[in-house]
């Protein structure tokens, strides 16, 4: 099924949508595609779903919104990508979701949304990604999921983000990452969670963050690194923590911080005694 050549494209006032049992899917060419004014929105049963080569895509005003079984889903070569007051947002059982070529993604505004049960997860070259105003943000049960080549990254005003269940996080080549306004983050059970190859990463204005029981965590060629206006932080369960090739790294107006016995000893072997003198006093002008 091919749908392109349009300029503009509205599909407004449905009860109930259901798009399923499709070999294939293609959407391209078209200016303007809106998706409003829907109660409930089932994408399902599709090998192939191809969304590309559209200036501006808007998905907005739907209660609930399911794309679930699809095979391979990608989505690129959008100008501007939209999707807001949404309810409910449920997206699994997707063996392959690409995301890339996109100049302006804004993902705000929408009471739930669950990530999960997708086999591999690419997020890349898009030029601004802006994630906000969420109250549930739920993102589960991905054996891979690689976020790189972005320029700036913002994610804030979510009230819950946990993530979790993932084999490998590996988060690259993004010049800007700012992470904020966040009531709870939490982000644990991960095998192995790369950061690297980035400008700057700022973490702020968080009330509570938990990183536990992950083997391996990995921060390394990051210019700079704030983190800072948390009030609680806690780190445990971790196997193995690497932080290194940051040139400047900014700790500071937390109020509590919490770095386990197991955890500790792990980073103590891998410090030498000037920079562990450098770091008892941040931790104590910190408490």
């Amino acid at each position: 099924m091919c749908v392109f050549g349009i300029s503009e494209l509205h599909i407004s006032g449905i009860s109930e949508l259901h798009i399923s049992g499709i070999s294939e899917l293609h959407i391209s060419g078209i200016s303007e595609l809106h998706i409003s004014g829907i109660s409930e929105m089932h994408i399902s049963g599709i090998s192939e779903l191809h969304i590309f080569g559209i200036s501006e895509l808007h998905i907005f005003g739907i209660s609930e919104l399911h794309i679930f079984g699809i095979s391979e889903v990608h989505i690129f070569g959008i100008s501007e990508l939209h999707i807001s007051g949404i309810s409910e947002l449920h997206i699994s059982g997707i063996s392959e979701l690409h995301i890339f070529g996109i100049s302006e993604l804004h993902i705000f505004g929408i009471s739930e949304l669950h990530i999960f049960g997708i086999s591999e997860l690419h997020i890349f070259g898009i030029s601004e990604l802006h994630i906000s105003g969420i109250s549930e943000l739920h993102i589960s049960g991905i054996p891979e999921l690689h976020i790189f080549g972005i320029s700036e990254v913002h994610i804030f005003g979510i009230s819950e983000l946990p993530i979790s269940g993932i084999s490998e996080l590996h988060i690259s080549g993004i010049s800007e990452l700012h992470i904020s306004g966040i009531s709870e983050l939490h982000i644990s059970g991960i095998s192995e969670v790369h950061i690297f190859g980035i400008s700057e990463l700022h973490i702020f204005g968080i009330s509570e963050v938990h990183i536990f029981g992950i083997s391996e965590l990995h921060i390394s060629g990051t210019s700079e690194l704030h983190i800072f206006g948390i009030s609680e932080l806690h780190i445990s369960g971790i196997s193995e923590l690497h932080i290194s090739g940051t040139s400047e790294l900014h700790i500071f107006g937390i109020s509590e911080l919490h770095i386990f016995e197991w955890c500790l000893n792990e980073i103590l072997q891998k410090q030498d005694g000037k920079a562990w003198n450098e770091y008892t006093w941040l931790r104590k002008g910190l408490l």
